[in-house]
């Protein structure tokens, strides 16, 4: 039937489908008893996981996205700092329609108490501000020229944001963390470090400030920051992977460093080599030679294109007689 439906609407107009069908996407988030989730960051994603759009359920737990294209996209609920995992599901919006300039698409989302959660907690209120309305029309003019790769724009209408709202912790963050991306560790900082001021619970902005601050040499700082990113969100490899790299400078953070490169492994499996090869490294300083040599040639497996592999596989023999020993 689903077939005979879209086959007709192409018959009907065979651009259609290409360039005027918008959606309305909305729906509910809730526990799995019903209960409603107000005041839950709910974000839409492109088929690459690039964040779009985010918005706050309202206080009946409902979230709504107007005006989206067709396409693959997914939802993502931001359970941060609460008793609840996060959920994440993938949509396809295909058009059923010719006659409806938006067409409504429902969908819930229902989230799951976390393995060790305590019974009956209930979830933490995720951070929201009341923001001017001049703030909020520069900020989303700022990330809609990010999004379009029109830097300059976006950056001058991040700043006039925070200008208007200084406190404007969204537009703190994007700004910074943008810095960060940029390599421009100076200007990313004092925007970063404003932003755990304002909100001590947002995870994204104390990332970004540790890998600022590791690069600005501050390395003390740097695992302080990192370490309550970890904290806010254990499901972060990133976070975990510049953690251990901070914690491997110095040789008295070594077994936490190992502990950091493990959690990203067991995480990401094979999606992050270089982790292998620094729990390699680690394990070779810490006299664990079997293990140093089991990394290596794991990360040989999964990295065949690597730089002095044949130095590397050399290096693995030695470790291999070591181990011997």
């Amino acid at each position: 039937m689903l077939i005979l439906i879209l086959f007709f609407s192409f018959l009907v107009n065979p651009f259609a489908l290409q360039s005027e069908a918008r959606f309305a996407l909305r729906g509910y988030v809730r526990t799995a008893s019903g209960q409603a989730l107000g005041n839950v960051r709910v974000s839409l994603l492109d088929e690459n996981r690039q964040t779009l759009k985010t918005i706050f359920s309202d206080s009946t737990g409902k979230y709504e996205f107007r005006t989206i294209s067709r396409g693959v996209y997914f939802l993502r609920v931001d359970m941060m700092n609460t008793n609840y995992e996060n959920v994440e599901q993938r949509i396809e919006l295909v058009p059923l329609s010719v006659t409806r300039s938006e067409e409504p698409v429902m969908i819930d989302l229902t989230v799951k108490p976390k393995k060790n959660a305590a019974q009956g907690a209930p979830p933490a209120i995720n951070f929201s501000q009341s923001v001017p309305d001049a703030a909020q029309k520069e900020y989303k003019r700022g990330m809609d020229n990010l999004r379009a790769r029109l830097v300059e724009q976006g950056v001058v209408a991040l700043k006039k944001a925070i200008e208007i709202f200084p406190d404007y912790y969204d537009a703190l963050e994007q700004l910074g963390n943008f810095y960060v991306e940029q390599r421009d560790y100076q200007n990313a900082q004092p925007l970063l470090l404003r932003a755990v001021e304002v909100n001590r619970d947002g995870w994204r902005a104390h990332y970004g400030l540790g890998i600022a601050q590791f690069n600005l040499h501050q390395r003390e700082q740097a695992v302080n920051s990192l370490r309550r990113a970890v904290e806010l969100n254990a499901g972060s490899v990133n976070a975990y992977m510049w953690l251990g790299i901070v914690l491997a400078q110095q040789s008295d953070t070594r077994m936490d460093a190992i502990q950091a490169f493990e959690r990203v492994v067991q995480m990401a499996k094979d999606d992050v080599p270089d982790a292998y090869f620094y729990l390699g490294s680690l394990y070779s300083r810490n006299n664990q030679y079997k293990e140093a040599a089991d990394a290596l040639e794991h990360f040989l497996r999964i990295a065949p294109q690597v730089n002095d592999k044949e130095k590397i596989k050399k290096l693995i023999e030695q470790l291999r007689q070591k181990a011997k020993s």
